[in-house]
This record gives C-alpha cells, sequence and structure tokens, in this order.
C-alpha cells in the first residue's frame, strides 16, 4: 500500500494527469536505427510507475522509446481549471495518455478507434479482460480506450444496527422491494430526533441510475440522431417519485456540496444502516460492518468506474502505439489502490486479487461485477446531469416532481450534444531526449518540487531559461516510494529538491556543501532569512540548504459557533487557561450531536504534540543524532495527562486514542475530521496556510498562535521546507543558479516566506490577509519546529511513537500517566540500541524486525501486510 493517499476516486473522471519525461539516454535499436518515439501523457504522481514500465517495454521492445510527457505542462493548468480544449491539446501533444475518454472528444475525431487493432493483433484475447470493463470503454461502435481496472459501487451496511432491530443481513441478489423495506425498518427515532438513519449517499444517486437500469427506463430516445431526452415520460417520473419518497424517509438531506463530508461523519458516529460506496478495498472498513451489492431484480445495477489509456488520433506511430496500450494493459492498474480490479482475468489470477481480498467482500464484487452497469460516463452524459439536478431540486423541497423534471427536460434539450465538427490533428514529433547530466555548454538539471501542484515552479522554470538560455529545469514531482522516503532517495532523483529543512551528520554524505557558493556570491542576502529558517540548514559548521518557505501551527476557530454563543474569539498571547474558559464554554449539549469546544482536526498525534509544548514538554531530544526519546520526562507526563483529561474528565473534547484497537495503528482522527467539518467543535488544531479547496469551515475560520502555561515559551510552531544540491549532480552551479533564482521569487512560496524583506511586505500581508500575517510574524519570533519534523526525517522514528501512543491510550482509560510513559521510554530505547547495534536506521525491513524484537506484538506501519 502507498505510503500517502492518492489522488481522490471521484476527481480520477474527469482530472486530466500530470507527468514527466524520461531521463534515459537515447535508445539504439539492434537494427542501428534509431527506435521510433511514443510520447505518453500520465499524472505526476504516477511518474516512477510508467518509467519503469516503459523500461521494461523497452528492454521487450528495443524498437521502440517511450518518452513520458507532463500533462500539466501540455495544458498549462491545474486542479479544476482545465479548459475546455484540453483534451485536444493533451492528444495534439502525446500518442498516447492516461485519459478518461468522453463521447464529445471521440466524436470529434482527436481519439483514436482501438478496434481495427485489436481484430489485426492476433495474441488480443478480448476475452481476457471482464466484459463489462472493455464493453465500458465502447460506444458509437468503437473502442475509445483500453482500460488497465475497474472500481464498482456497493453498499456497507452496520451489522449492529440490523442485529438491533432484529434484521438479517442482506444477501446478493437481493431486491429493490427488500431494500425499501429494510432501510425504512431501519430508522431509529427518539422524539422528535433521529437517531440513525436507514441508509446515506456520499455522492452522486447511484441508487436512483441502478433502479432506472434494472427497470429498463432509459432517459433518452436513441432512436433519434441525436438521441432525445426522455426525462418528462411518466416511467421516468414515477421511478423518480418512487425514490425521492424513499429518500425522504430514509436518509437526510444534505446539499451536494456538504454530502460527502455530512455523511462521512454520520458513518463515523454509528448513525447510519447502509451507505454507498465506490472504489477498491483492501478489506471491510471493520468487523463489524458487512457488505452486499446493489439491490437488483434480475438486471444490471453495479456502476462502474474505469480506468485506462487511449491512442491519439494523430499519432504518426499508431502501430507502435497500440504495442505499448496492449502492454500497459497486461500490467494492472497504475498508481491506484491495490484493491482495484485489474481489467484483465489473467492479471488478476497473477496478482492473486480475489484471493487477498475478505471472503464477504470477494462474494460481493464477484455478484456486482456479474451485475454491472454499462453506461456512458455520467460526467460527460447531459441529460443524466439534468436529471441530477432535477432530483437536488425535489430533494430540497424548491419543486414537485413534475415540474422539476419538465424543466429538466428541456435544459437535456438545450444542452443535446450537437454534431461536433471533425478535428484534424496531428501529434507534435517527440524531440530526442537528453541526459539531464548531459555534457557540453548547455545543462539540463531536474529539480523535485515536492508533491503538490508544481504549476508556480514550472512558471518559474520557464522565466529562469529566459534568463538562463544554457540551463534547462524539469519540474518533476517527489516520488511516491512503496516504502518511507527520504534525503537518501531525492538524490538519486533529481539534481535539486525541495524537503524539509534541517539537517544532521547522516544526511551530509549526499548533499553539496553550499557555502562555496555563498562565498562567490557576495550580495547574497544572509541576514534577510530569519534565524529560526537560517539555522536550520547549518551542520557541522557548514550550510547544506536554502531556507524556502513555511508553514505555522495554530489553533483555527469556527467564528460563527463563537459568535452563536457571545464568545469572544481568542487573541495572540492568550494563556491555557484562556482556552480551558472558552472550550469549557463552547462545549455544548449531548451525543450524538455534541458540539466540542476543542478537537484535533485529522491528526490527534500532532494536537497532543503541541500541547505537550505548550506545558514546555518535547517528545523527542533534537540535538543529537540519532534523535532521542524524552516520553517519561516530568513536563510529557504532566501534558500527557492533562490531555486525556480533557476528554476522560471534563469532556471538552471527543475521546481519540492514537492506536486502533484492532491492529495498533494510527487512527489519524477521522472522527474529529468529521465533526470539525459539520460545525460541531469550536477550536481545532491545523495549520496557517491551507488549501483554498479545503472545506469552507477551513478556509472561513479564524486563527490565533497556541496558548502557553504561565511563564513558559511558546512550543516551536514553525515547520519549514528549504532547497538542496544533490552531491550526485554533475551540474551543481546550475542548480545553484536555479536554487538562487528562486530566493528572490515567493511565487512558489506555500505559507510564509522564510526572508523578512517577503514576509513584511505589503504584497505578503495583501496575499495572505491581516490576520493570517499576524500570526505568520508572531510565530516567526519563536524556533522552528524541529520536533515535528523527526519522524519525516526519520522515518525509522515511526516505530519508537508507537509504545508512546500506546501509553497515551492507556492513560486515556485511566492508567497512570508516570508508569505507562516510563514503560514507553524502555521500550523506545531498547529498539533504538537495537537499530544502532545493526545499523538499521535506513533499512525498513531491519527497523521493524528491531521493533518486534522489542514487542512481539508490534504490529507494523500502515502500508505494511
Amino acid at each position: 500500500m502507498k505510503r500517502r493517499r492518492l489522488v481522490p476516486l471521484l476527481l480520477a473522471l474527469v482530472t486530466l494527469m500530470v507527468a514527466c519525461e524520461s531521463n534515459r539516454p537515447w535508445l539504439i535499436s539492434p537494427s542501428g536505427n534509431a527506435p521510433v518515439t511514443i510520447t505518453f501523457a500520465c499524472d505526476d504522481h504516477e511518474m516512477e510507475a510508467y518509467r519503469a514500465l516503459a523500461r521494461q517495454f523497452e528492454a521487450a521492445h528495443p524498437d521502440i522509446a517511450i518518452r513520458v510527457l507532463s500533462i500539466n505542462e501540455i495544458v498549462g493548468a491545474t486542479g479544476d481549471q482545465w479548459p475546455q480544449d484540453a483534451g485536444l491539446r493533451v492528444l495534439s501533444a502525446a500518442d498516447t495518455a492516461r485519459w478518461y475518454a468522453s463521447p464529445q472528444e471521440t466524436r470529434q475525431g482527436i481519439i483514436q478507434d482501438l478496434t481495427p487493432f485489436m481484430e489485426a493483433d492476433a495474441s488480443f484475447q478480448a476475452d481476457d479482460f471482464y466484459p463489462a470493463v472493455l464493453e465500458s470503454c465502447r460506444w458509437d461502435d468503437g473502442t475509445w480506450c483500453l482500460p488497465d481496472g475497474a472500481e464498482m459501487a456497493v453498499l456497507f451496511f452496520d451489522k449492529a444496527a440490523f442485529d438491533q432491530a432484529g434484521k438479517p443481513y442482506p444477501q446478493p441478489g437481493w431486491s429493490w422491494q427488500e431494500f425499501e423495506i429494510t432501510a425504512k425498518a431501519l430508522v431509529k427515532q427518539e422524539g422528535n430526533q433521529i437517531t440513525r438513519y436507514g441508509y446515506v449517499l456520499p455522492w452522486s444517486h447511484f441508487l436512483l441510475t441502478a433502479y432506472l437500469a434494472d427497470h429498463d427506463i432509459p432517459l433518452e430516445d436513441r432512436t433519434t440522431t441525436p438521441s432525445t431526452p426522455r426525462l418528462d415520460d411518466p416511467a421516468v417520473v414515477r421511478a423518480v417519485r418512487w425514490y425521492v419518497n424513499l429518500m425522504r424517509a430514509v436518509a437526510p438531506y444534505d446539499p451536494p456540496q456538504d454530502r460527502s463530508t455530512r455523511a462521512r461523519a454520520l458513518i463515523d458516529e454509528g448513525r447510519v444502516a447502509l451507505w454507498t460506496w465506490f472504489g477498491g478495498y483492501d478489506a471491510l472498513p471493520s468487523p463489524t460492518v458487512g457488505v452486499v451489492p446493489f439491490p437488483g431484480d434480475g438486471g444490471n445495477t453495479t456502476p462502474l468506474m474505469i480506468f485506462g489509456h487511449v491512442m491519439s488520433a494523430g499519432s504518426d506511430h499508431p502501430n507502435e502505439a497500440w504495442r505499448w496500450l496492449d502492454f500497459l494493459s497486461r500490467q494492472g492498474p497504475v498508481g491506484l489502490s491495490g484493491a482495484t480490479l485489474p481489467a484483465r482475468r489473467s492479471v488478476a489470477q497473477a496478482g492473486g486479487f480475489w484471493e487477498k481480498l475478505d471472503e464477504d467482500l470477494a462474494e460481493t464484487l464477484r455478484y456486482a461485477l456479474d451485475h454491472a452497469l454499462v453506461q456512458t460516463p455520467i460526467a460527460f452524459d447531459p441529460t443524466h446531469q439534468a436529471l441530477e439536478q432535477a432530483v437536488e431540486t425535489i430533494l430540497s423541497g424548491e419543486q414537485d416532481v413534475e415540474q422539476a423534471l419538465a424543466e429538466a427536460q428541456q435544459a437535456a434539450l438545450a444542452n443535446r450534444p450537437q454534431a461536433l465538427p471533425t478535428v484534424e490533428i496531428h501529434v507534435a514529433p517527440a524531440a530526442t531526449p537528453t541526459s539531464p547530466h548531459a555534457t557540453g555548454a548547455k545543462a539540463t538539471i531536474t529539480f523535485i518540487g515536492g508533491y503538490g501542484d508544481l504549476s508556480a515552479y514550472r512558471k518559474l522554470a520557464r522565466r529562469f531559461q529566459q534568463d538562463h538560455p544554457g540551463i534547462t529545469v524539469r519540474v518533476r514531482p517527489e516520488p511516491d516510494y512503496e516504502d518511507w522516503m527520504g534525503i537518501s532517495q531525492l538524490v538519486k532523483a533529481g539534481d535539486c529538491f525541495r524537503w524539509l529543512a534541517g539537517v544532521d551528520a547522516a544526511d551530509s554524505q549526499y548533499l553539496l556543501d553550499l557555502d562555496p557558493f555563498l562565498d562567490a556570491d557576495p550580495a547574497f542576502p544572509q541576514e534577510d532569512y530569519y534565524p529560526a529558517f537560517w539555522h536550520q540548514c547549518e551542520q557541522q559548521g557548514k550550510i547544506w540548504c536554502l531556507p524556502f518557505d513555511g508553514n505555522v501551527r495554530v489553533i483555527r476557530y469556527n467564528k460563527a459557533l463563537f459568535d452563536a454563543a457571545g464568545v469572544a474569539y481568542p487573541q495572540a498571547g492568550w494563556s491555557l487557561d484562556d482556552f480551558l474558559d472558552k472550550a469549557t464554554a463552547l462545549t455544548v449539549g449531548e451525543e450524538p450531536d455534541k458540539q466540542y469546544g476543542f478537537a484535533s482536526y485529522g491528526n490527534e498525534s500532532s494536537a497532543l504534540s503541541m500541547f505537550i509544548g505548550s506545558l514546555g514538554g518535547s517528545l523527542w531530544e533534537t540535538d543529537t543524532f540519532p534523535p532521542r526519546p524524552r516520553f517519561h520526562d516530568p513536563a510529557v507526563v504532566e501534558a500527557v495527562q492533562q490531555y486525556a483529561d480533557l476528554a476522560r474528565v471534563q469532556g471538552i473534547k471527543p475521546a481519540v486514542p492514537l492506536v486502533s484497537p484492532s491492529r495498533g495503528l494510527p487512527t489519524e482522527g477521522q472522527k474529529t475530521m468529521r465533526l470539525v467539518e459539520t460545525g460541531r467543535v469550536a477550536m481545532w488544531t491545523w495549520f496557517a496556510h491551507i488549501s483554498p479547496y479545503a472545506p469552507e469551515v477551513l478556509t472561513a475560520s479564524g486563527m490565533v498562535p497556541f496558548p502557553q502555561s504561565g511563564d513558559r515559551p511558546l512550543p516551536p510552531a514553525v515547520i519549514n521546507y528549504a532547497h538542496f544540491i544533490s552531491a550526485q549532480t554533475e551540474h551543481p552551479q546550475a542548480c545553484w543558479d536555479w536554487l538562487r533564482f528562486l530566493s528572490d521569487r515567493p511565487e512558489a512560496v506555500e505559507g510564509v516566506p522564510t526572508r523578512r524583506s517577503l514576509t513584511e511586505s505589503a504584497a505578503f500581508r495583501q496575499k495572505v490577509g491581516d490576520e493570517a500575517a499576524a500570526v505568520y510574524l508572531y510565530a516567526l519570533d519563536r524556533p522552528a519546529d524541529l520536533e515535528s519534523q523527526v519522524m519525516a526525517r526519520h522515518p525509522w522514528a515511526w516505530r519508537a511513537t508507537y509504545w508512546f501512543n500506546r501509553a497515551y491510550d492507556a492513560v486515556l482509560e485511566g492508567a497512570d500517566a508516570a508508569q505507562a510513559l516510563d514503560q514507553a521510554q524502555r521500550q523506545a530505547e531498547a529498539y533504538i540500541l537495537c537499530l544502532e547495534t545493526n545499523q538499521a536506521f535506513e533499512d525498513s525491513e531491519r527497523t521493524l524486525a528491531c521493533a518486534r524484537q522489542v514487542d512481539p506484538d508490534y504490529p507494523g506501519l500502515p502500508w505494511e501486510e
């Protein structure tokens, strides 16, 4: 399993993905001729996987070279700002792509029909694909993509809810009538309050889509050209009326933008009997959760999400492109969940897909696959979109069924797909790839810019290259490794890179000392950097990185809840007593709708760490190598006891264990995330800088520095990122010129710049707002947060914190804090002694062996089986 969460599944339907160019030397085929180069566009975070596959393919096909391109660079946009002609741009630049083909694009003539290649290829076996998966790539008498994986919608259910109601668990093949009766029977009401819903839907109205298909109620008359919507047909009206009446009886109504958050919160709280989910699964969420296919009366009702690859209609090398696509289809899903169903039976069998699943889950998915609903993707279907909007207006009470569907019919007629003009496209010839370490007057360097949106770095790279025509900068994402990653891996991926600031003796062997460049540049503004940032790049009297940007841990607060309670907003310089008074005043009601005064937001361990810092404690001694645990420090013991009592005694925060009771893995506070997002938490721990795409309750919240206890200093709050140069680069001066260029330009800064002139400028204050600017400036007078970077820079430390987390959970249950933390300290020290004895700090298998030598019950990390 990946160590990071991957791209959300729904976004994968329409997101045009980002990628990278291959760095390999130019290949020569056995004939002595240069091989044909096929270009391929994919997601940035799939880079390493596709480059590895390209090397495998080239080894078996020396007459073909694969060059991987970045869709971000091609399209010139990111996120939800893709231009309408993005498909045309990508398929004019790449022979092949990781792409979700739409009927509009295929009818425009920019995507190649793959049917002739399948028929001409004797080795191609269509029956190796699961039928519904391949059929989902077919429409208009063509095959427009070659799938590599699929995910299915299923229903989960709370076994306890069924047991309490005396209802048998649903089984594959259950009917729509059984679903309706069951969902209604499982609604639980106390007085005027619903304490358990029969069903919730986190996203779209998949159940209605399935019901219409199962009852052979088409939304369009396909005997006309173009097809004619029939949303006002009596059969459609009856089906929609059945659906909305059922939803009003068994499900809450939330606006679409809030639906997923609200549904997750209700599921986490155990207030839902049945719910829809869409995706692949390694296992059931918990032993108390069951799984069942969609109901049906004999038809196909399982919505599918298909992932695959397309060929540009403008490729000059279609036969070679076909060989590459066929190869990809035989490798299984790339960059997706490990439980995503491979499109080919042979791949599923070779990888043991079905054998790895829970028995009930495997049975459900097999049944669902046999009853898969093949249809045009809703994202590209104007008629279905009009239906979805109509259902929303009905459920919200704005219109009745007939009125809403009549207006939806008119909207669908107005938006009917028209015959698009055929577009003649031609894929631009691939430029000859050059090594990033090519010799000569010109230099090409690879810069690893992180894991998020790289568009700002890419724009700066283009500006830099205008001023430095001899240097080409390739901006690439941080590799997505199966295991943990650090500086020792990053130096292999790029000539220079962005990473957490801070260097120790073990890191310096991989890095270039920057002092010679600084000595040769008397104009470099070293004094302009905040000392807290600059000192993190110093080690052994040398400078190993240039600080670039930082983020600040803060308390965020829900202004609406403060206003409603008449409680004054917190202010910088507030005390721990002020914090407790406000949290107590803002804790209201009882479960299941209790409002809490305080919670973490998705990371309980981080919130606890900052609370420890507020009381003068620290979990790690950071100025030694290796860092040493301080779990039994008296200040830590006091803070752990007080923090546990906030939930256990005072009840002003939810009780969230740090270790999962089922396997020992960190819970990551999913419950508290839902509480915050649904407006049931007054204050929570998070960052000053957050994504503009975050839920509105986060982006609209206020912020304030952490409180402090008495005369104790505030805990370190600034997390800093810096730019480094690999000791392996063959172009150190080019890297320095690039990093020096970046140091003067804040466009790629996330959070706060590390230089005074930039942070204290009017432009920065205008960019972030007065409140955020004040918090940043307040925090920058404090030391940087080295402790929070221990585990990021020293992945072996993740294992040591397991014993601390387990000790905290024991205190949460009433154990003596001093005794529990003393035991955790002894185990962590024994673990580190084992690492030192066996020189195992950078080997995950040996660190696991040491952890289990100390504690045979140690469960491993989330990505370890």
